[in-house]
């Protein structure tokens, strides 16, 4: 009876040293796993350089990025191929392991230097096919002359619209013409534009409407006369002259009035004015105001001598107001220095004061609280002005570059949660100079896929942060 007690607890002891043994080797396993999920991505082999004979330039194209996410395992995110001049010929975005969500194709003509980028989209509910199709058309300086969309129909792409402009030696767009969204060839849009020497808009064809727009203007922009001609009716209305302005002794705009119909007392619409006051300065500077058809203030804006609004208010009916007011810095094309927004009780809702070094990068930004001024987010840069890091209140970011100044590694740091990597890869090309003028693929709206590495304004995308494209566009 004891030896069979003896056996018995020796095979209990037998059993759960075997459960042990198997529990401590899955674990093993469990963490090798996760080990092997958060491997770092390494490059496998050093770069070769090719030889580089006179007359020819070295470039480096990125061929594949690897995302370590927080969680899960690392995947190639972006993949992409070339041609012999180095050339971006396709491109992959997987939206996770294995699964392509955009693919681009591109090809090259020769002859005119275009570039036709085909760009396939898969969409919720078609995991398995791209159900949308863009054809993009840029011409030799990067600009996009043409755009067709299709969606895919009982396994073939139907267009739906096609876009197309047309552009003048100086990269002014001087012709659109849009097409029906069912593609029945009908031209529901076509408008054309000329201009005069100094870049503003002359005149202004609507093929549609059968209308043209025409403009003078004095040095500053102002218009001085607008009329409009109807050249395809019958009988035509002639020449109507839209509003009249004065204009000071150096023929600059001073008062511009134009028409406006306002709803009367009896509800009929009247003629009434609206009217542009411009005052100028002799540093330069300029200053405009809007009165409304009663003859109230509506808005003012004010110019420094790079055209840049430094101040800007609009008022209310009920005597309110509310608008920007800004101050720029003299240097790099007076970029924003200090930009403040007002409330529309008129008193200051918040402040924004930006620092930049001396390659005019943005490197901080303040906000002003209770008197103070506390740091928003801050930039650095090495000495070649390769950003190096980016910190902001809940994340930050860190890049490294290799010895030839290619972006190899970024880091995102999110505030009280984990790390997630990017690697990228990349592949020298030997081309000539006259090919490295021309536009890289990169360049291309359709290819911008990585904030902070292939952003066009990634040295200030902390002040498009805050401010939008409010600084790009005055």
């Amino acid at each position: 009876m004891r030896m069979q007690r003896k056996k018995a607890i020796g095979l209990i002891i037998g059993i759960c040293a075997v459960a042990l043994v198997a529990w401590v080797v899955l674990m093993v396993t469990v963490f090798r796993d996760k080990e092997e999920e958060k491997k770092p991505f390494v490059t496998p082999t050093p770069y070769q350089l090719p030889e580089v004979p006179e007359g020819s330039v070295l470039v480096w194209r990125l061929l594949e990025v690897y995302d370590v996410p927080e969680k899960g395992a690392g995947y190639y995110s972006y993949r992409y191929t070339y041609d012999d001049k180095g050339r971006c010929i396709s491109a992959l975005y997987y939206d996770e392991p294995d699964h392509v969500d955009k693919e681009f194709m591109l090809s090259y003509d020769e002859t005119t230097g275009r570039t036709t980028v085909t760009r396939l989209e898969s969409s919720y509910g078609t995991p398995d096919a791209f159900s949308t199709k863009y054809v993009t058309v840029y011409d030799a300086q990067g600009r996009a002359v043409s755009k067709e969309h299709s969606e895919l129909e009982n396994g073939v792409y139907v267009p739906s619209s096609k876009d197309e402009i047309d552009f003048d030696d100086q990269g002014r767009p001087t012709a659109r013409r849009v097409y029906d969204s069912f593609f029945t060839g009908q031209l529901i849009l076509c408008t054309e534009r000329t201009y005069d020497p100094l870049g503003y808009v002359l005149s202004e064809y609507d093929r549609y409407r059968g209308k043209i727009d025409n403009y003078t203007r004095d040095p500053y922009g102002h218009v001085i006369e607008h009329w409009t001609e109807w050249p395809t009716e019958e009988p035509s209305r002639g020449r109507i002259v839209d509003g009249e302005s004065e204009l000071d002794d150096e023929g600059r705009v001073v008062l511009r009035r134009e028409p406006w119909w306002v709803e009367g007392a009896d509800g009929e619409y009247v003629e009434a004015y609206l009217e542009y006051r411009y005052t100028y300065s002799d540093d330069g500077t300029w200053r405009n105001e809007w009165y409304s058809e009663d003859g109230r203030l509506r808005e003012v804006q004010e110019f420094d001598v790079y055209g840049k609004i430094t101040l800007e208010k609009e008022f209310y009916e009920d005597g309110t107001v509310s608008g920007w007011e800004s101050v720029f810095q003299p240097r790099f094309n007076g970029r924003v220095l200090q930009r403040s927004k007002y409330k529309e009780d008129g008193s200051f809702e918040y402040t924004y004061r930006f620092e930049y070094d001396d390659f005019g990068n943005c490197v901080r930004a303040y906000t002003l609280e209770d008197g103070k001024w506390e740091l928003l987010y801050e930039d650095s840069y090495d000495a070649e002005g390769r950003r190096t890091g980016i910190q902001r209140d809940y994340h930050s970011v860190d890049y490294r570059y290799d010895e030839y100044g290619n972006c190899v590694e970024t880091v995102y740091h999110v505030k009280d949660g984990g790390d997630s990597v990017e690697y990228y890869t990349y592949v020298p090309f030997v081309i000539t100079k006259e090919q490295a003028e021309q536009p890289d693929s990169f360049s291309l709206p359709e290819l911008y896929l990585y904030p902070g590495l292939l952003e066009p304004e990634s040295k200030n995308a902390g002040v498009d942060y805050f401010l939008g494209s409010w600084e790009r566009y005055h």
